[in-house]
């Protein structure tokens, strides 16, 4: 069997196997994030407060960029949360543990589907 039959079948098998996974379940396994610990100082933490308009990243107050979810589930600009993370390594919201690496990005349907 040549090299080229023999990747065009193994991406085949990995479409067939991607295809017939089950995602709807996906989201559920992934727990939600713990709520900050009891007897928690807030008073050290730099707490942001949330703009009335909700299109606004609570940090920068400009329109939010690149959105992003911190693990407490607040939306912000990647820049503008990554730079807060760095330095505090919690959500300036909530005040909740947050690390880079666990910031999502959010997408709009309609850009996915274009």
């Amino acid at each position: 069997m040549s090299l080229k039959m023999e990747i065009r079948r193994r991406r085949k098998r990995l479409l067939e196997e991607f295809a017939a996974r089950n995602f709807d379940n996906d989201v559920f396994s992934i727990p939600p994030p713990q709520p900050p610990k009891v007897g928690m100082n807030m008073n050290d933490l730099a707490l942001v407060q949330l703009p009335s308009d909700k299109s606004l990243c609570p940090l920068c107050k400009q329109s939010i960029v690149n959105p992003v979810a911190a693990t407490s589930g607040y939306v912000f600009c990647y820049r503008c949360i990554v730079m807060h993370v760095r330095q505090h390594g919690t959500c300036p919201i909530s005040g909740m543990s947050c690390s880079e690496s666990r910031i999502i990005p959010l997408y709009e349907t309609s850009a996915i589907t274009r």
